[in-house]
């Protein structure tokens, strides 16, 4: 069993590492920050709509990687399966606020990403149900897309009237 959640693990750092750069480029493109931040998340709270947007298409982007990698993988991880689940609802779950903000139909919006933290936590309930911890890197990717999605709620509020 260690071996394949070391197999996940790889996966998921693989992923994060690719995706690394595109961020910092994107958080220069925001704010100018003297040095990247050391997470693949934004260090500070998003504040424009336009932030919402980009980092909800770039978490869309990244957690389509992240199911790639599991579709990829011959790991036979227990949790492969409710993870690539969990996954592919997040992305359902932004895709939707995406169309709801283009449409401006904030308080849709804020109900598709409050959907979002339930579904991602699935993953790492698994891992600490049968490991008793989830990877470090994957509570890195879970808490960072939390994070933009509490952040990303709390810019569309500014919104609802």
């Amino acid at each position: 069993m260690a071996l394949n959640n070391q197999a996940l693990v790889v996966v998921l750092i693989v992923i994060s590492v690719s995706s690394l750069q595109e961020v910092i480029e994107a958080r220069a493109s925001f704010k100018e920050a003297p040095s990247p931040s050391p997470s693949p998340f934004p260090s500070e709270s998003l504040s424009t709509l336009e932030e919402v947007e980009y980092f909800i298409k770039f978490i869309i982007k990244g957690t389509e990687d992240i199911i790639d990698g599991f579709e990829d993988s011959d790991d036979k991880n227990e949790c492969r399966n409710e993870c690539k689940e969990s996954y592919a609802s997040v992305v359902d779950d932004f895709k939707k606020a995406l169309d709801d903000l283009s449409e401006k139909l904030f308080h849709n919006v804020n109900i598709d990403l409050a959907a979002v933290s339930p579904d991602i936590s699935k993953c790492g309930l698994c891992f600490r149900d049968i490991y008793g911890d989830e990877p470090p890197n994957l509570k890195l990717i879970n808490d960072g897309i939390k994070k933009i999605t509490a952040d990303s709620i709390a810019v569309v509020e500014n919104y609802v009237s």
